[in-house]
Parts: C-alpha cells; sequence; structure tokens
C-alpha cells in the first residue's frame, strides 16, 4: 500500500522527501487534537495524502479523538493507515518464552523491543463540524525574488497561488491553451532562500509548458 502511495507520487513528479521549504512553516501534517506533527512514514505518507487533495489544512486525527471533540467522521469516507511504535521491554521466562513486562521495565535479563500499532487518521475535510482551519501566520520572506524569474513568473500565464505545505500545477490535456494554468506553492516565506523558491517556481512552470507542448 505505501509503496504503491510512494510509487504514484513519483509518477506525478512529486518529491515529499526532497523540498525547498521549511514544512512545519508550511502546514505538516498535524494533528489538531494533540498538537503533534506526524513524524516519520507518516508525515510523509500524510503529505503525499495531501498532495492528492490540495486545501492547505494539514489536520489529521482518528475517529475516537473527532468523536471526544463532538465532531464526526462523515459517513462512508475511507480513512489512512498510520503506525506507530511503542518501546517495550521483554524478560524470558522460565519455561523459554518471552514475557511482556512493560514500557519502562529494566534490570538483567531484560530485553527491549518495538511492538507496531496501527491506527486510521481522517483528513479534516473528511470530518463534519471541525472548526474552520486557520493557518499560522508566516513572516514575509527575507529574500527578493531573482529578477530574471519574476520576469518569467510575469510572462508565463500562470496564475500563482500561495498557501498550504505543496508545490503542484493544474495544467493537462483536458485544458485548453488559452486556460490559465493555476500553480500551487508554500508561502514565500516557508522557503529557505531564493534559490529554493526560483527552483520550484520555475519548475512547476516549466512542467506547466511541458504538458502544453507534448499534448498540442
Amino acid at each position: 500500500m505505501l509503496t504503491d502511495k510512494i510509487l504514484a507520487a513519483l509518477e506525478r513528479d512529486v518529491l515529499p522527501w526532497q523540498r525547498g521549504w521549511d514544512q512545519g512553516i508550511a502546514g505538516a501534517p498535524m494533528n489538531p487534537t494533540t498538537g503533534r506533527i506526524y513524524r516519520g512514514i507518516n508525515n510523509l505518507l500524510l503529505r503525499m495524502m495531501q498532495d492528492a487533495a490540495f486545501n492547505g489544512d494539514p489536520r489529521w486525527c482518528t475517529y475516537r479523538q473527532a468523536q471526544a471533540r463532538g465532531w464526526q467522521v462523515r459517513k462512508g469516507e475511507r480513512g489512512t493507515t498510520v503506525v506507530f511504535y511503542r518501546k517495550l521491554q521483554g524478560r524470558g521466562g522460565e519455561d523459554g518464552n518471552t514475557c511482556l513486562v512493560s514500557p519502562d521495565a529494566a534490570g538483567e535479563g531484560a530485553c527491549p523491543f518495538f511492538m507496531l500499532r496501527a491506527s486510521i487518521v481522517f483528513h479534516a475535510t473528511q470530518i463534519d463540524g471541525i472548526p474552520v482551519y486557520n493557518p499560522p501566520g508566516i513572516a514575509a520572506e527575507l529574500w527578493r525574488t531573482p529578477e530574471a524569474v519574476q520576469t518569467i513568473l510575469d510572462n508565463s500565464g500562470a496564475t500563482i497561488h500561495y498557501g498550504g505545505s505543496q508545490a503542484r500545477r493544474l495544467a493537462g490535456p483536458f485544458r485548453p491553451v488559452t486556460a490559465l494554468h493555476c500553480i500551487y506553492l508554500p508561502p514565500k516565506g516557508a522557503f529557505r532562500s531564493d534559490a529554493a523558491f526560483a527552483h520550484n517556481e520555475l519548475r512547476e512552470i516549466g512542467v506547466a509548458a511541458s504538458v502544453l507542448v507534448v499534448v498540442y
């Protein structure tokens, strides 16, 4: 399942593990009931899911967490699997079998190991009653857009939207040549440098342009 999602992301030319912006600023996947950002493979998986349906909302939580807040996951919605590892201690018993002790047990004969636990989470767009997402304020970028890059952007004919935590474009064979292409990027203040911003913006414009060249 995870491998299929990664392959699908590669086919869309999306590399969520290689980005030129601070995902914490731009809106990394997080749990609105705990305030924690999802880490590790969960962060990668949920970011790819957000890329598939861009809306800038990074919130994910379980059915029970939503229910405890008075929210309701809509009937028929399909959740996304995330995994957690819990560190436990095992101790060899007299019969040679391993007995589970506790998460913090120690001492002679103790053998630490990790237990994998899966959980299903739902995106905020799948939950009724959840408050409207208010993205955190982002300071203005500390760099200036290179003049040459700005000239290309101004003459590209594309409509550029800033917000969310991913870069993507809406262009394809079913859009007329005269249609304005929409490009979505994180806020400028989330990019680490002018070079990172220029690389991502020009890349998205280049991909959108190549679609038109190939199709038409």
